[in-house]
């Protein structure tokens, strides 16, 4: 099984992305952010776009199920998602699958040449979604797969681009507003 951050660019995930936090109780979507951003792993989980490549600020929150059809949603963390901006002006009121419930290496591909080609039903409405398959985003892949194949050789290159973000929130004192502690994954403790 692949990892969710192999330092591959562009290689999606055989499991579904399972979340390591429940949050509960924030009046604002944006209190969610640093719980988002530690579940989806610093990155878009449609686009693979990385925060090391731009910054935590290119992202913004969304919801799978758009808040003027589903108002009820509006802070249900599992309604959440973390996007790259343009992927998320690009998605507009539109629903997506939750990545929570797919697995991503079953409906999209990336080739060497960043073309992105989908694989079933929920990989062409991501792809057409988000317009995946146009220049500009073909064209960032295919960037983004040549920079890695030149830092494969650079230790520190590679840590830098693909590796963690540098600006990771400790979530280890952070406590939601209600329904106790956000869970957190056995850490060996």
């Amino acid at each position: 099984m692949r990892n969710i951050m192999s330092t591959e660019p562009y290689v999606y995930p055989d499991e579904p992305l399972a979340r390591k936090h429940d949050p509960k109780g924030y009046r604002t979507v944006e209190s969610y952010r640093d719980w988002l951003r530690d579940d989806f792993n610093y990155r878009c989980p449609f686009s693979l776009i990385r925060e090391t490549w731009f910054s935590e600020k290119e992202f913004e929150i969304d919801h799978l199920k758009p808040r003027s059809t589903h108002p009820d949603l509006l802070l249900s963390y599992e309604n959440l998602v973390y996007l790259y901006h343009v992927c998320n002006n690009t998605k507009g009121a539109r629903e997506l699958p939750d990545p929570s419930e797919i697995r991503l290496a079953e409906c999209l591909e990336v080739k060497p040449d960043g073309k992105i080609i989908h694989k079933n039903e929920e990989g062409r409405i991501i792809v057409r979604t988000l317009r995946l398959d146009g220049p500009i985003h073909t064209r960032l892949r295919k960037d983004w797969i040549w920079f890695y194949q030149k830092a494969l050789s650079d230790q520190e290159l590679m840590d830098k681009l693909f590796g963690e973000s540098r600006n990771k929130p400790d979530l280890t004192s952070k406590r939601p507003p209600s329904g106790g502690p956000a869970k957190w994954p056995n850490r060996g403790t």
